[in-house]
């Protein structure tokens, strides 16, 4: 499942913290807008790229894009420098 909320918090030096949330499912409809508008155009591409074996490429690659967006899920990217930090939680 496509992750639905990023949490953004950012850790200070008093001991508060600033925690954002972002709401992606406005991104994700975005996205599928996006995509519905470029499919007509993928499958040109796919159907004439396929004699020179490269049709399948992109077949594959879209299965691997949202693939790569449905284990979003739980990921935590935890960002720190040597006098700040961010961390990002998917969820």
């Amino acid at each position: 499942m496509i992750p639905m909320w990023l949490k953004i918090k950012v850790p200070s030096r008093s001991g508060r913290s600033l925690t954002l949330w972002f709401p992606l499912i406005l991104l994700w409809f975005l996205l599928a807008l996006l995509f519905i508008l470029c499919l007509p155009i993928w499958l040109i591409a796919s159907l004439a790229l396929r004699k020179s074996g490269y049709g399948p490429i992109g077949f594959v690659a879209v299965g691997l894009f949202f693939n790569t967006l449905c284990n979003l899920q739980g990921l935590l990217i935890d960002v720190k420098d040597k006098d700040s930090s961010i961390y990002l939680k998917f969820l």
